[in-house]
Order: C-alpha cells, then sequence, then structure tokens
C-alpha cells in the first residue's frame, strides 16, 4: 500500500527506535520486533530498487510510560546494531544505519540519566561520549 509513496523517494528509512529495553521484555521479543521491521522495509526496498537505512537511538522510545529515555545498556545497543547489519532480506541487507541524537535541549529534558553520567560536562558532551560508547566496538581504528 505504499509503494506509490515510497517509489518516489530515494531512500527507505524505517524507524527502528526500541520501544521496550530488554530488561522489560527480552531480547528475543526485541529481535522479533527488528526482524518483522527489517523485513518489511527491505521487502519494498528490493522491490522499489530503494536502499534501507534505518534510525535508531541510545535511549528507549519516550512512549514506552515506565522506561522512556532511558540509556540502552552498551551491550543491548551493540547486539541490536550488529543484528540490523548482519539481518539479510533476500540477501540483500541495509546499506547503513542514522543514529538519530536530538537536540542538546530536548536531550536535556528527556533523557534519564543515571548517576554516573551526571556532571558539570554539557549535555553536548554527554551525547558525545555516549555516541562514541556506543559505536566504539564498530570504529576500526588505524
Amino acid at each position: 500500500k505504499f509503494d506509490k509513496i515510497l517509489s518516489a523517494c530515494d531512500f527507505i528509512f524505517p524507524s527502528l527506535y526500541t520501544a521496550y529495553p530488554d530488561s522489560e521484555v527480552g531480547n528475543e521479543k526485541n529481535k522479533k520486533y527488528l526482524t518483522e521491521n527489517l523485513t518489511a522495509a527491505l521487502a519494498y526496498g528490493v522491490r522499489l530498487k530503494k536502499p534501507v537505512i534505518p534510525f535508531m537511538w541510545n535511549a528507549v522510545h519516550p512512549s514506552n510510560k515506565k522506561h522512556g529515555g532511558e540509556l540502552l545498556t552498551a551491550e543491548e545497543m551493540y547486539n541490536n546494531i550488529l543484528f540490523i547489519k548482519n539481518f539479510k532480506y533476500k540477501n540483500i541487507g541495509v546499506q547503513g544505519i542514522i543514529w538519530w541524537d536530538p537536540d542538546y535541549v530536548w536531550f536535556g529534558k528527556y533523557v534519564k540519566l543515571p548517576a554516573d553520567l551526571r556532571s558539570e560536562k554539557s549535555t553536548i558532551d554527554i551525547q558525545s561520549e555516549l555516541f562514541y560508547k556506543y559505536t566504539k566496538p564498530f570504529i576500526t581504528e588505524n
């Protein structure tokens, strides 16, 4: 039903924000969510010959009343990125990942930082440190 709209796009950008941390619903349920959404997005991508580049974030989506705004663990984020990176539909995978990060004002209001991350540092510095922490396993340094 989205063929007409998506055929006019250059890319398909599905949202793969984490709605529930593994601690709330378990890793298998989150893998199922990723599988279902990646399959749907890549099916459109294959059929319409469009690259698929999902959005993700290192915090639980704010729609979750209990855990919204909480940071994912580094292990959870690593596993999600690796799963998305390695997922294939008809031997086709995603062309990249877009890391969504809110502006520093929104981040400061809605992200629930654990005590060890609250400091005199600016929100921008904290966001940069978190991005590096979560992506470090994927960065090749020469």
